[in-house]
């Protein structure tokens, strides 16, 4: 397969500069690269719910692709709920309401355009639903190995303070550690849809915190000890208020990153 180019594509269709992950790249299968491409126009007001999007051929001259390769972008799309291809009408953007906003892609690039503060609290929202009671699950049934591997993970967090990339491996690697020590399948299955667009956020937020010499990056690395300190004392409240404190900080980090308004604290 031809590999994509973002050389080719207009400059009001490219994603802005500061863009974390979720760009396409040499690597993307070319519709990978149409529906990123797409999406990243949503994200940015480029093309509104209910607006007409231009026929394949408009479509393929614009992207620099086959209309093939057209074809099966707005398939993706469509099947994200982004899109409504109807016979004899075109190809529309759908209504807000039927976008899947679970959809990484999607989910991220709303967030870091700066134009839906809403879905950041949301996120974080679901997080401490979620994560709190890992953590409290975590305090409660954690394993010698599972302490383990969480210590081990923030001893390797120390060298870490300066490279974004590392640290934030490390981070998601923590906290899908916690998810483990929680011992409930399930509860990490839940999260899994969220996997790509956290680690994209906190990459965001790190390297933001390190060009800025902001104390983020390390009040991210104390938040990671406090809280597998009270998952090895076996203290299941106290795991959960500090998982919770934690959220609220990387909340915080990621307003400042996209440059949005200060987050309410949490209850």
């Amino acid at each position: 397969m031809t590999s994509f180019r973002p050389s080719t594509l207009p400059a009001s269709l490219l994603p802005q500069p500061g863009s974390v992950d979720f760009v396409p790249t040499e690597s993307d299968p070319l519709p990978t690269s149409v529906v990123r491409l797409v999406v990243h126009g949503l994200a940015h007001g480029q093309f509104g719910p209910g607006e007409r999007l231009p026929n394949e051929d408009e479509l393929a001259q614009r992207f620099g692709v086959s209309r093939t390769v057209v074809r099966e972008a707005m398939r993706v799309l469509a099947s994200r709920g982004l899109v409504e291809v109807r016979q004899g009408s075109g190809t529309r953007i759908a209504a807000y309401e039927r976008w899947h906003l679970l959809d990484p892609t999607l989910l991220f690039e709303l967030m870091q355009s700066g134009r839906h503060p809403d879905l950041v609290l949301e996120l974080t929202e679901l997080r401490r639903i979620f994560e709190g009671e890992a953590a409290a699950l975590a305090a409660a049934r954690r394993s010698e190995a599972d302490l383990a591997h969480l210590d081990e993970l923030c001893a390797a967090m120390t060298p870490a303070l300066g490279d974004a990339e590392q640290f934030t491996a490390l981070d998601v690697a923590f906290h899908d550690g916690v998810l483990t020590a929680a011992h409930n399948r399930l509860l990490r299955e839940a999260l899994q849809p969220l996997t790509a667009v956290l680690y994209s956020a906190r990459l965001l937020t790190n390297r933001h915190s390190i060009a800025a010499h902001h104390e983020g990056v390390r009040a991210s690395f104390l938040g990671h000890r406090r809280i597998l300190q009270r998952i090895a004392l076996g203290q299941p409240n106290a795991a959960r208020r500090v998982m919770i404190a934690h959220i609220a900080q990387f909340e915080a980090d990621l307003h400042r990153s996209i440059g949005a308004s200060p987050p309410p604290s949490p209850t």
